[in-house]
């Protein structure tokens, strides 16, 4: 009676919460009452004892509980967008129809994007790597990131690679910061990047190095070399492999053998970071690009088809970087820390550390082993962290299959969602909770424990997992749509919008319209069509590939994406299918 009158005095939307705390208390106590058997009267004092424990932790809980600080929403949440005289919509925190096309004026290319980094963090931290179980993460400073990277430039030039535009260098490797001063060293002489995929077909692979007249290779295992080596017949540009080993694994010279029968150079990275400390070169002064040259062509994974390569500027990627200015509480800054393990082939994590490093943060990366992760992120204990759904549905299948063990369990996890999806209603984030400190705490720290930003991308999510990380991790976490032509994200959810179910509103560098398909039955006037994206985050076209691109690029500069979308009532972005699936017949 004591207990309910306790429950009965406090509002009502911590009823849940109450209840946990009683059923956390009940169980134990009903266990040790189990232990004592057919002992009544002790079983009723540990029954009253747990009832009389209880009152008085809920009343110490509830009488020293934190203010709650709610998210203010960046837009209002049932109103997200507004429609252009075009029949387009834009976010409505733009305050004008104009597109946003940078957050800083000293960063409109990835190039600078890292050197503010640099400034605004005061040499901070830039690049973190471990090689072994039990060893800290070891970290690159950005001036000494910016010193190798500028030897690996004036390297190629010591190679005889030309500057500029006309020059495209190729890298297959995992991710590591090897790859990011490879990048740097790319645009430092206003060069073309050409990442490959770890999982792209050995023809895939001759058509890339083929179609863009690759003559510098830069490999991160013997393996990938022996394979290019084997089809170097089939690729008559390449001349040059730099190889960027392990430490347990060297360079043999039967691999130096094959690559001299093939006419192929092969270094290994220490060799060629010394050949751009050659007088002839040293001095040589970089060659910044400008935000309309291209940096990247970022090739589709050639599962199917010949691979297409998306042609993207300096300006398409600052652009699409825009997407983080929507996050006025979460905001970046040079104390974050990012956990890589994306492909950076792939350009939403090249995205994600552009926009990071631009405000001074650090990446720390994985050691190339998917097993490896958990230990990885513990050690890290990243701030950020980009992923995709099938990493977020292992993490939800785990904490379901722990709380399937006990009815308890299940009760417990159940109940703390539920409460915590009141407060995410109510646009409250946190992770200091009891319920974050007993029934989602593994979780966190799984994660690292102080995870405050996470981004998911690339493949729908269901909801009701989208819903549970945000409750069990107490986090942003935020859903966004996009395709590498027009970077990365198209859109985007807002800070705090606790409903799942969609992708959110059109990111600041751009505009979305919906387009008719009237063999689907499908008119935009109804607020479904195909979506289709328009701004300055969207690409160049496809490199050699008029017609392709033709198809895809219409005269007004809309990319069609091929996905069929519709909008919701709160003017945010509903994904349905995509439009090849629903004409084509089963």
């Amino acid at each position: 009676m004591v207990f309910l009158g306790v429950l009965g005095a406090v509002d009502s939307e911590y009823e849940l919460h109450l209840t946990m705390y009683m059923l956390l208390v009940l169980k134990q106590f009903s266990y040790c009452a189990g232990l004592i058997g057919d002992d009544k009267l002790m079983s009723r004092i540990l029954i009253f004892s747990a009832a009389a424990g209880a009152t008085i932790g809920l009343w110490w809980m509830w009488s020293s509980r934190p203010s709650l600080k709610k998210i203010t929403p960046l837009v209002d949440p049932d109103q997200q967008t507004r429609e252009l005289p075009d029949g387009s919509r834009v976010c409505k925190y733009l305050k004008s129809d104009a597109l946003m096309r940078f957050i800083y004026s000293d960063a409109k290319t990835v190039y600078e994007a890292v050197r503010r980094g640099a400034r605004v963090s005061n040499n901070g931290p830039m690049l973190g790597f471990r090689n072994n179980h039990n060893e800290p993460y070891e970290w690159l400073r950005y001036a000494d990131a910016l010193e190798r990277s500028g030897r690996f430039a004036r390297a190629m030039r010591a190679l005889g690679l030309p500057v500029g535009q006309q020059c495209f260098v190729g890298i297959f490797a995992k991710n590591r910061p090897e790859w990011v001063l490879v990048e740097q060293a790319v645009y430092t002489f206003n060069n073309v990047l050409v990442p490959l995929y770890e999982t792209l077909r050995p023809d895939a692979s001759v058509h890339i190095v083929n179609q863009a007249n690759i003559e510098l290779m830069f490999c991160d295992a013997i393996a990938k070399t022996k394979g290019l080596l084997e089809r170097k017949s089939a690729c008559p540009s390449l001349k040059f492999i730099v190889l960027i080993t392990s430490a347990n694994e060297e360079l043999d010279d039967s691999v130096r053998e094959d690559a001299a029968r093939e006419g192929v150079q092969l270094l290994s990275l220490d060799d060629f970071e010394r050949m751009g400390l050659r007088d002839e070169v040293a001095s040589m002064p970089d060659v910044p690009p400008s935000s309309d040259d291209l940096a990247t062509i970022c090739y589709t994974s050639g599962t199917t088809g010949v691979p297409k390569g998306v042609m993207l500027t300096h300006g398409n990627i600052i652009a699409d970087c825009t997407t983080l200015d929507y996050f006025k509480n979460s905001h970046l800054n040079h104390k974050d820390v990012m956990f890589s393990f994306l492909p950076l082939a792939h350009m939403f994590e090249r995205a994600m550390q552009t926009a990071l490093y631009c405000e001074g943060g650090s990446v720390g990366f994985f050691r190339g082993d998917l097993r490896l992760l958990g230990d990885d992120i513990k050690t890290l204990r990243p701030t950020i962290m980009p992923v995709v759904p099938r990493v977020l549905n292992r993490i939800y299948d785990k904490m379901m299959a722990e709380a399937n063990k006990s009815m308890f369990s299940r009760l417990f996890v159940d109940v703390a969602v539920r409460l915590k999806t009141r407060e995410l209603n109510n646009y409250i984030v946190r992770n200091n909770s009891l319920l974050d400190q007993i029934v989602f705490k593994k979780v966190r720290e799984g994660l690292g424990g102080r995870v405050k930003l996470m981004i998911t991308g690339s493949a729908p999510l269901c909801g009701h997992v989208l819903t549970f990380m945000r409750c069990a991790t107490g986090a942003i976490v935020c859903e966004g749509y996009g395709q590498t032509e027009c970077v990365a994200a198209a859109t985007i959810t807002i800070e705090g919008d606790p409903v799942p179910g969609h992708v959110g509103a059109p990111a600041p560098c751009c505009a979305i319209k919906l387009l008719d398909v009237p063999e689907l039955n499908l008119f935009a006037r109804d607020g479904v069509g195909e979506v289709c994206v328009k701004g300055a985050n969207v690409f160049r076209g496809y490199y050699k590939m008029p017609e392709q691109t033709a198809e895809t690029l219409d005269a007004d500069e809309w990319l069609h994406t091929g996905d069929i979308g519709q909008w919701t009532q709160q003017g945010t972005l509903k994904i349905m299918d995509r439009k090849k699936q629903i004409i084509e017949p089963l």
